[in-house]
């Protein structure tokens, strides 16, 4: 009798610390209209069938059957159906996490047809789940959304940062830009927690983290 065993590396083990905040199911039937529009998390869509396009902060690009839409949080957008092949898909929201594409972007448009089959059956999967709510629901979806995240991130050229992290470091970076421009004006660590929404210490320990020096100092 032979035997395989593989241990797993323990020192290799990571955590998504996201939150799977909903599943819904789509098919555009010409019923209600397409408004373009943004959300606090970010979104995952897989398209089951049908072809259209994506209106991604002005720019419209084709998808169609087996494509993956990943976009980024308060990144504007909404999706719109050829007339002829409604489409049909499932989306994901889920809180958490920034997704970091090449070249800056804020969204992905992933071909998913080589591994079709995994994909069809994690988001079918999270539907059913969501949908007849049986005993520990929330634990298998969340367990099958971080699966299906790592599925992604090897099929396809991207990372990703948890929110929190990446939400300082960007206002951090709009409040440089704001004491490069309005140097001559008076600043102070109120006047930029105001304008950052975050609060005054915890700015402070951020902007150092990013850059340094205090904001003060920088000034």
């Amino acid at each position: 009798m032979g035997i395989l065993r593989y241990p797993l590396d323990n020192g290799q083990n990571h955590t998504i610390e996201a939150r799977l905040l909903y599943v819904t199911y789509s098919k555009y039937e010409n019923d209600w209209p397409s408004i373009p529009h943004a959300h606090h998390f970010a979104e995952l869509c897989y398209i089951k069938s049908g072809r259209g396009n994506y209106l991604i902060e002005n720019k419209s690009y084709p998808v169609g059957k087996d494509n993956f839409i990943i976009i980024n949080s308060n990144v504007t957008h909404t999706e719109k159906s050829a007339g002829d092949s409604p489409l049909e898909y499932i989306i994901l929201g889920v809180e958490g996490l920034n997704f970091s594409f090449e070249g800056e972007r804020e969204h992905i448009i992933i071909d998913c047809r080589k591994d079709h089959e995994a994909f069809l059956f994690f988001m079918d999967s999270l539907l059913k789940e969501m949908e007849e709510k049986r005993p520990d629901y929330e634990l298998i979806c969340q367990n099958l959304m971080e699966v299906m995240i790592v599925k992604l991130l090897r099929y396809a050229s991207f990372s990703f940062e948890q929110e929190a992290a990446v939400k300082s470091s960007r206002e951090c970076i709009k409040l440089k830009q704001y004491i490069d421009t309005c140097y001559n004006q008076e600043i102070t660590l109120d006047t930029l927690a105001q304008i950052s929404h975050l609060n005054k210490y915890y700015l402070v320990h951020a902007f150092t983290r990013n850059f340094g020096c205090s904001p003060i100092s920088y000034l």
